[in-house]
């Protein structure tokens, strides 16, 4: 091979050097500019926030506008009195306006079929109250048999006959304050100073509530119901929403009952806590 050839593979190989260590130098600046380009900074690891804790500020009783029941010795002709008491739960439901208390003498007082109806709503900062004298126990019967027999109902719902329904009542406080523990009619011990009593397998809850918000229960005793407290939510089949809202329960007891719980709520913001619930029995009773 002359030398002029030799010169010519040596200048053919050097310009292919050169051209591939251009190429080169090219793909490592794109390597860099791509990876520029295509860094993503990470997001920021997710935290867990917790659900909003819903608060029920206690309102107090105001007992200057107090009336008393006596079943034993009231009229519902009096003015209401501890001294002149009126003698039906039913006098002070339908009387009770916002901000009013009653106060109910010990005994037994036998439910009404459907409950009793308060007429009237509490408000915010005037509640209306339903307790126990201090050292008494009330107990509030359901002495017949059906499902129609309730303790207190509150029902609106226009789905529904409009015989069933009853005005809306919010801001309603029963709040039974505890006594020396005594026996039942049905040998159950009790120390709440309000038993909600029912039959022995009937389907009948002690409340039931429909549209009917803000209402505390504390210190009763559901003894042998269907439930202690079954609440609705309802839309009426329009877009607006009719649900049992903002309850506080509190600090009760349920002892046997017949239905799929001991209490059951379908509503939104209720504070359900502090209570003892015990089946006892293996029977259930529900239709469903």
């Amino acid at each position: 091979m002359n030398k002029r050839n030799i010169a010519r593979i040596r200048g053919f190989f050097t310009s292919q050097r050169t051209f591939f260590r251009f190429w080169v130098i090219l793909i490592l600046i794109g390597m860099q500019f791509s990876c520029v380009i295509t860094e993503v900074t990470p997001p920021p690891p997710p935290t867990n926030t917790p659900p909003p804790t819903i608060t029920i500020t206690p309102t107090p009783i105001d007992l200057s506008k107090t009336y008393y029941v006596d079943g034993a010795t009231g009229n519902d002709d009096n003015e209401g009195t501890e001294l002149h008491p009126w003698r039906s739960i039913k006098k002070a439901a339908d009387t009770l306006d916002a901000g009013d208390a009653v106060i109910i003498r010990g005994g037994e007082y036998i439910a009404p079929s459907g409950g009793w109806v308060f007429q009237n709503s509490g408000s915010s900062s005037q509640p209306i109250s339903f307790m126990n004298y201090p050292e008494e126990q009330v107990v509030l019967k359901i002495a017949n048999v059906g499902k129609n027999y309730n303790i207190f109902r509150c029902i609106r719902n226009p789905k529904i006959p409009e015989s069933w329904q009853t005005p809306k009542a919010d801001h309603i406080k029963i709040i039974g304050a505890d006594v020396s523990p005594r026996l039942l009619s049905n040998g159950v011990e009790s120390k709440k100073g309000i038993v909600m009593q029912g039959l022995e397998g009937e389907q009948a809850s002690a409340i039931i509530a429909s549209d009917c918000d803000y209402w505390e229960v504390e210190g009763v005793d559901f003894i042998e119901v269907a439930s202690g407290i079954f609440t609705f939510k309802n839309n009426w089949h329009t877009m607006e929403e009719h649900s049992t809202d903002y309850w506080h329960v509190h600090d009760n007891r349920v002892y046997n009952f017949y239905r799929e719980s001991g209490m059951q709520f379908n509503g939104n913001f209720n504070l359900i806590e502090n209570n003892e619930i015990y089946k006892v029995s293996d029977r259930l009773d529900t239709p469903h």
